[in-house]
């Protein structure tokens, strides 16, 4: 059995005027030396893991952040940037939740062209690429996504981003498939619409992203709360005010439990 070709690299060039780079310094322009640091951590464990690649998920993102000590939003805020910047490449983090670049990959295939190594056709971004090579797989698990726009909706109400928040996405998406598998994506457009209408008029807190997903959005008939409110009703709809005290306390002996 032959010896296994190894992936990753001990070292990576890097250009004399990286510091220098337009998008480098827009970077550090925002987030100062926390977000180079960010941005570097990332490219040596990019370049020592798979050459050219590396997976991005929410057990990633707190170790980067653990490791460096820095806050974990600003972990995330600065793997955005570095994506609007196009540091990494946006396609590949989309489709593949795998952070890389034409750069990176350029410079992987330059230190290794004596070795078997190749890219990943289904992650290459170089337009020089073997026309002759398999066409790319989909990764297994990816979430066929059906009302897009409600998704988003959702996404943006939360301030997230589909791209960065990639496990916030994967379960909205689930959320609103489910929704419509059950013949309520308009019952819950209504209800959406409603709740972010009402809670801006009564400034209430809103509900967590999860909290949400899993009850708040019917907990009331935000519809009917929104009229009332509009019209200048004081008094409750009973049954809706019953049904509600019945979900605060299911849901709170299923915390209990």
């Amino acid at each position: 059995m032959g010896n296994k070709v190894k992936e990753g690299l001990l070292f990576f060039p890097m250009d004399t005027d990286f510091f220098t780079d337009r998008k480098v310094r827009k970077l550090v322009k925002k987030h100062g030396s926390k977000g180079l640091l960010i941005y570097l951590f990332l490219l040596c464990h990019i370049y020592r893991d798979k050459g050219y690649y590396i997976k991005w998920d929410e057990d990633y993102a707190f170790d980067i952040s653990y490791d460096n000590q820095i806050e974990l939003d600003q972990v995330y805020a600065v793997v955005e940037d570095c994506i609007t910047l196009k540091l990494f490449d946006a396609n590949m983090f989309k489709q593949f939740n795998i952070l890389t670049s034409s750069g990176i990959q350029k410079r992987y295939k330059e230190v290794t062209k004596r070795r078997a190594n190749t890219i990943n056709p289904a992650y290459s971004i170089d337009t020089d690429l073997d026309t002759t090579a398999p066409a790319p797989v989909i990764k297994p698990g990816l979430i066929t996504m059906v009302a897009p726009d409600v998704v988003k909706s959702i996404m943006e109400f939360f301030g997230f981003d589909e791209m960065v928040n990639f496990n916030k996405a994967r379960d909205t998406a689930k959320f609103v498939n489910l929704l419509v598998h059950n013949k309520q994506i308009d019952q819950f457009k209504a209800q959406f619409d409603a709740y972010k209408k009402y809670k801006k008029l009564t400034a209430e807190k809103i509900h967590s992203f999860h909290n949400f997903l899993d009850h708040g959005w019917d907990d009331n008939n935000w519809v009917f709360m929104l009229k009332q409110l509009d019209d200048g009703q004081s008094e409750a709809d009973p049954n809706e005010e019953a049904k509600r005290i019945v979900r605060e306390q299911k849901h709170a002996a299923g915390n209990r439990g």
